[in-house]
């Protein structure tokens, strides 16, 4: 129903700057997380689907997950487009290593493939995000990750704190959210919480 809403431009933002839409209430990211969850979800479902007696009900999920694609794709993130391609490797990966539903793994991966090409190429958002502001700087983000480590050099095992963090950050690049947990928690308290969360 949420990826409809996008598709069908209901109860829709669109972000002036990026040209990335998202549903009232939603940001970008987390709408894109939510989609492909379901996406990785129903794909494993169909790929799994024990037999094609009801033709209709395959083409239906078929359809929905090219919904998802699309609606990630018009959130503009580039972790969806990861994800969706990572699904469908991890997919045809399987097929080398089990026969079971070779057919319609087949049409899974080739429909989603070419769905996925088909409306990324004239989508500007994902162009500008892919190869303008590409995986070099992982979308700026580098800079942000570099700049914490440096400033957590000085005291790797407490770290800085927040107002610390916040003001070196502010006053060397002008941001101080690295968006990036693990890094942040590092640089604002130090080594010890990231290790409790590694572990668990």
């Amino acid at each position: 129903i949420s990826s409809l809403f996008l598709i069908t431009d209901s109860f829709t933002l669109v972000n002036e700057e990026s040209g990335r839409i998202t549903l009232i209430g939603w940001k970008e990211n987390d709408l894109s997380l939510y989609f492909s969850f379901a996406y990785s979800i129903l794909i494993g479902y169909l790929a799994d689907f024990k037999s094609i007696k009801n033709k209709y009900f395959f083409i239906l999920l078929i359809s929905c997950s090219l919904m998802f694609i699309k609606a990630v794709i018009l959130t503009g993130t580039r972790a969806g487009l990861i994800s969706i391609i990572s699904t469908n490797l991890l997919l045809l990966f399987s097929l080398f290593l089990n026969k079971f539903n070779i057919f319609k793994k087949t049409i899974i991966i080739f429909s989603n493939c070419i769905f996925m090409i088909l409306n990324s190429i004239n989508n500007t958002s994902i162009n500008d995000r892919v190869l303008v502001d590409n995986f070099n700087t992982v979308g700026g983000r580098l800079v942000h990750w570099l700049l914490a480590l440096k400033i957590t050099n000085n005291n790797p095992l407490f770290g800085v704190g927040l107002e610390n963090y916040q003001k070196l950050s502010l006053l060397e690049i002008g941001k101080w959210d690295p968006q990036n947990l693990l890094i942040e928690l590092y640089a604002i308290t130090g080594i010890i919480p990231i290790l409790i969360i590694l572990i668990l």
